[in-house]
């Protein structure tokens, strides 16, 4: 199971397989617009997920453990 949490906390927070996941990714721009971070359950690490507004094609994606002990 993953977590997706918007950075404006007026957006939705997700929890869904990484199958659904795979399957939602084209509606992932439209519901997170500036970008998303995704968290694997139990916390481990995240991926920081980055809309560019000036192009619809780039996303730029950044690997952070935020918990090593996990």
């Amino acid at each position: 199971m993953l977590v997706i949490v918007g950075w404006d906390v007026e957006e939705p927070g997700v929890l869904l397989s990484s199958e659904a996941l795979i399957r939602s990714v084209s509606h992932l721009r439209a519901l997170y617009p500036d970008g998303f971070v995704l968290m694997d359950q139990p916390l481990t690490s995240a991926l920081l997920v980055d809309f560019d507004e000036g192009d619809h094609a780039a996303t730029y994606v950044e690997h952070r453990i935020r918990n090593p002990a996990g």
